[in-house]
């Protein structure tokens, strides 16, 4: 489904002007599948090595890299078709899910210490990533989410949570750059300016 999202995305962000886009089999890593469209455009996916199901896409702008791996994870294998990013797009928090608030075997305490530990690994992927990638910088755009009925009230208390702070935080002593957006900002890609 990402894959077409994307492909609708690019499509309106270039004001009709159709792209290129490719299918990567990360388990092969060989090109399964290419549709060529417009030139200055192309979208490249590959498929996530992890157990998360969402595709690998990277977008080339007019030699402007942009790479999302939002709920897909990092893959090793596909990091020399990927090459250098200029963008690299991730989900910065863990929560958006029934585990472990649901879980009834757990207590609370375990709940929390779960909680925190799948922040700090997401954490470990961005830098990780940033890294594999070589990303010149890092949109953290997944993961301003609330659980809002009140029935989560209860788990939404216990949940830990990485915030853009976070991020920047984790991503010091590093070359790349965080653009730490927030809802509704704008990144003026030009002059690197907020």
């Amino acid at each position: 489904y990402q894959i077409a999202i994307s492909l609708n995305l690019i499509s309106s962000l270039s004001s009709g002007n159709l792209v290129t886009a490719s299918w990567i089999d990360s388990r092969s890593a060989s090109l399964t599948a290419s549709l060529s469209i417009a030139p200055g455009w192309s979208m490249t996916a590959f498929e996530p090595s992890s157990l998360w199901n969402d595709a690998l896409v990277l977008v080339d702008i007019g030699g402007f890299r942009i790479f999302n791996i939002n709920d897909a994870g990092i893959n090793a294998r596909i990091a020399r078709h990927v090459g250098h990013v200029d963008v690299l797009a991730v989900q910065f928090s863990a929560g958006a899910s029934g585990y472990p608030w649901t879980w009834t075997h757990l207590t609370g305490a375990q709940k929390v210490e779960i909680s925190a530990q799948m922040c700090a690994g997401k954490l470990a992927l961005i830098r990780e990533a940033a890294q594999m990638y070589g990303a010149s910088s890092v949109l953290p755009c997944a993961s301003h989410f609330t659980l809002w009925r009140p029935e989560h009230l209860p788990h939404a208390a216990m949940m830990r949570r990485n915030s853009l702070a976070d991020v920047v935080q984790a991503m010091q002593g590093s070359a790349t750059q965080v653009i730490d957006l927030l809802p509704g900002d704008v990144w003026d890609v030009g002059r690197a300016a907020i």
